[in-house]
């Protein structure tokens, strides 16, 4: 499970899209999904406000062969989820407070939803990108040093998994938390050859593709048309 959500921060698409175009879509579909709870939409207008965008990630992700990685990632997600829908049931049936069982199942659709609009960004931009758009807002070489980090996420991740079922083998659930210590000094063993490395080598510049072109603008305004008609077809409805 915790190997699925680590392929989730790993480029994997090729595009011939801008990273403008590759910003601006994921970030409109966020925005587009934060606005939610704000509109006070009831059920059916909330699942036609969340259908258009939970149809737009899931194609980008199938056309971008990323689609098996990601949802991998998502069990992560969804077991959370399914916990939450449990304790609310659970308050319902013993009256502990009021809650609309729907309401959370659509809110916990819009979180996983969310989750995977930020995975397709990992999937989307390359780290070179990242580091790329951090130094052009000023960070500098701190800017280097995120982007760095960010691509060693996937690693740390897949190594915690190992410790917890090598953990899990050898002494049983219970004493789970013996996989801390060696988690920290595999961090540390491995920023410190991180380090040696960028001093040894330096960190190679990467050709970040900025210009608009005819598929670019096709791409963000078919995406922005089709989520404004779908706002206002779920306000239409709910009032």
């Amino acid at each position: 499970m915790l190997r699925g959500l680590a392929y989730t921060f790993i480029y994997t698409s090729s595009t011939r899209l801008s990273i403008i175009t590759r910003l601006v879509v994921p970030i409109t579909i966020l925005l587009y999904l934060l606005i939610g709870p704000f509109l006070k939409l009831r059920i059916l207008p909330s699942l036609l406000h969340i259908l258009p965008a939970l149809t737009m990630v899931l194609a980008i992700l199938y056309l971008c062969g990323s689609f098996r990685r990601v949802l991998g990632g998502l069990q992560f997600v969804a077991i959370f989820s399914a916990a939450g829908l449990a304790i609310n049931a659970f308050a319902k049936i013993f009256n502990l407070w009021i809650v609309d069982i729907v309401s959370v199942a659509v809110s916990s659709l819009r979180g996983a939803l969310m989750f995977v609009t930020i995975a397709l960004v990992f999937q989307w931009i390359k780290i070179g990108e990242v580091r790329w758009l951090l130094e052009r807002i000023g960070l500098g070489r701190l800017g280097a040093a995120i982007a760095i980090a960010f691509s060693q996420l996937p690693c740390i991740i897949v190594m915690y998994s190992e410790s917890l079922v090598t953990v899990r083998l050898k002494h049983g659930s219970r004493y789970l938390y013996k996989a801390v210590l060696p988690l920290i000094l595999y961090s540390a063993n491995h920023a410190r050859e991180i380090a040696e490395a960028m001093y040894i080598h330096g960190i190679p510049g990467y050709p970040v593709q900025t210009s608009m072109r005819v598929r670019d603008v096709a791409v963000i305004v078919v995406s922005i048309t089709v989520l404004l008609g779908s706002l206002y077809t779920s306000i239409s409805i709910n009032t």
